[in-house]
Order: C-alpha cells, then structure tokens, then sequence
C-alpha cells in the first residue's frame, strides 16, 4: 500500500488595503474595527496575520488614545458621520485612580490591564509634571503613557476650550502643551453645544480603588443641544454610554526603519 500525506488546501486570502497616516513623525497603517466591546475588537483585530511586499509579517495592535485621535482627525467630517453620528469610537483604557485617571496603562506579562495604583505611580519616576500632568516618555511597555490629577479638567458640559484647555485633552493627546488634533473634531461648527465629559473620569477618591474603563467619543443630544460626548465604557461589557458597542482602531509602524524608544 502506498504511503500517504495529508494535505490542507492554501486557501488564497483577500487583498487588504491599509490606509497610512503619520503620527508623531511616523506611519501608521491602520484598520476600523467594531462594532463590539473594546477586548472583543483588539481579540479580532490580532486574530489575523498580513503580508505584503514591503512587510513580511504585519500585526496589528490595539491603538493607543492619541494614535486613535490621530487616526480620527485625519478625515473628521467621515469620522462624525460614519462613526461618531452612528456609534462609539473606543480611543483606548485608561484606569481610574483615587486622584486621576492614568491614560494608556501598560498590559503585565499575562496580557492584563496593569490597575495595581501604587504600581501605577512608579512609572511616573524621573517624569516631571507639566501644566498640571505627567506626561510619559514611551519607553518598554510604557506608550501614550500619562497620569491626569483630576483638578485639571472639568467634568459635565463645558465649552470647547475648556475642555482642550484641561488637563484630560492633553493628556489624551500624550502632550504637555497645547493640543493640536481633537480642535479638529471638538468644535463648535461640529458641535454647537460643546464638550459633555462623563463622570467616568471621575476620580474614586480612595487609594487602592481602581476601575479600568475605555475612553470614548459619541455624538450626544442634551437638555442643552448638540455635544460631542467624552465617554467611559465598561472595560468588559457595555454601560449607558454604550449600549451597542463600539468601534476601535487597529494600527502598525507602517515607517521604513524600527522606531527607537
């Protein structure tokens, strides 16, 4: 009897294109996934391998706030209407802290969410604050990396500068000086009502006791008008903020050479 091999047949996968955008001197390719809660986009969103010509192997990570405000404002006015009008754009997690809110904290070795608070505090060693928050150097697991005190930012409904002026939008954009790219969504010829911030940024108030959640932005309608929300969804599941899910970017380095940290 003859021997035999058992074979699988190469099933040819579809082409995906990747829109490319620079972010913080790099390129970025990047893809929309959702809608579905934030763990089940970034389990799709790394689910699957690509490769081109230029990438043997390309891998997509979960972006990171400021990479997803990036990728937002690179064309706001499709961003409102297709996503923003419609669901959630789920920027990324954030924790909250007993004095603020720390922005893109890292993932420990078992791919978890670091909320530990004293662990938190460490990694803001050797930063210095800066018109009122820490803003991280990216370096090892630490990207996009901030700590925000709650006494720079305002919470409920507020005017657009006061809200891009606060603490919360600096941080979001992982910078100490004035932002640059929500101006380009967060306005008043988008929004006339202004900024609603959920209470979800509030601070718990007690050492120890910590909540992640993911930072989101919605349009919103209320008892003063038109807004764009700030929101906080449930890290796991879904709140009042976001009944039906939500929408999250997909990125890589798109950039030639390795970035150096």
């Amino acid at each position: 009897m003859a021997k035999t091999i058992k074979a699988q047949v190469i099933v040819e996968q579809p082409t995906v294109e990747f829109p490319v955008i620079e972010h913080e001197g790099r390129d970025h390719g990047f893809k929309l996934f959702g809608p579905k809660t934030y763990e089940a986009n970034v389990e799709e969103m790394q689910r699957t391998k690509y490769r081109s010509a230029k990438f043997p192997e390309i891998a997509l990570a979960p972006a990171t706030i400021s990479q997803s405000i990036s990728l937002a404002v690179d064309n706001p006015t499709k961003t409102k209407s297709k996503t923003l009008d419609l669901l959630v754009l789920l920027l990324g997690p954030y924790v909250r802290a007993s004095e603020g809110v720390f922005l893109n904290p890292p993932r420990d070795l078992n791919g978890e969410i670091v909320k530990d608070e004293r662990t938190l505090y460490s990694f803001l060693t050797g930063t210095e604050r800066v018109n009122g928050i820490y803003v991280v150097r990216n370096s090892g697991v630490l990207k996009d990396f901030a700590f925000v005190p709650a006494d720079t930012y305002l919470l409920k409904f507020q005017e657009h500068e006061k809200f891009l002026e606060g603490g919360l939008a600096r941080g979001f954009e992982h910078a100490n000086g004035p932002v640059k790219r929500l101006p380009l969504i967060a306005n008043s010829n988008f929004y006339p009502s202004g900024v609603y911030v959920s209470e979800a940024f509030k601070s718990t108030g007690q050492f120890g006791k910590t909540e992640i959640k993911v930072a989101g932005l919605a349009s919103g309608w209320g008892n003063v008008g038109y807004r764009l929300s700030v929101g906080g969804d449930n890290f796991y599941g879904f709140d009042g903020f976001d009944g039906y899910g939500g929408c999250a970017f997909g990125v890589f380095d798109a950039s030639e050479t390795k970035k150096d940290n």
